[in-house]
Formats: structure tokens, C-alpha cells, sequence
């Protein structure tokens, strides 16, 4: 498993995100967790919070309110951002 560290600007203040990546078989998912926040995101979003390699995130961690949507999708943003092809941009 692959572990690393991403920043994700949520209405313009940094959050440091642990990332981890899992291969299982021909499925990668991707699990960013707020252990590296002293702020907790939790309130809005699961924690871990897990997405399959097309950004949806995984029913049991449904994101239920209006922030914690806003916030899945910059998160996801930053998960493509740091994965892209740099020769792609």
C-alpha cells in the first residue's frame, strides 16, 4: 500500500491529507484520512474516506450533507491532480 501526503484548499486554507492507495486485484481504491490535521474534517465527511479510481465515492462511506460533497470533490481533485500525467498538462 502506497502512503502519502496531500493538500487540498478548502475555502482557501490548506488541510494536509494522508493518502493511501490500494491495489486489490484489478481495483484501486483511494483512502484519505485527516490524520494529519489537527482540525478534524470529520464532521462533514467519513474518516477514512475511500473513492474508486474513478472519483465516486464508496457507498459505505456516503457523503450525506451539501459540505461534505463540496469537500469529497476537492479532495478528489487533488487525488487526480497528484496522479496526473505531468506530460498531459
Amino acid at each position: 500500500m502506497e502512503t502519502q501526503v496531500i493538500t487540498v484548499l478548502l475555502n482557501n486554507k490548506p488541510y494536509h491529507l494522508t493518502l493511501e492507495v490500494e491495489q486489490t486485484g484489478n481495483e484501486r481504491i483511494y483512502r484519505v484520512s485527516d490524520k494529519q490535521q489537527g482540525e478534524r474534517l470529520s464532521e462533514y465527511i467519513p474518516d477514512p474516506l475511500e473513492f474508486s479510481v474513478d472519483g465516486k465515492v464508496k457507498i459505505t462511506d456516503r457523503v450525506r450533507t451539501v459540505e461534505g460533497q463540496e469537500i469529497a470533490r476537492e479532495i478528489w481533485k487533488a487525488i487526480k491532480d497528484q496522479f496526473e500525467d505531468p506530460e498531459k498538462k
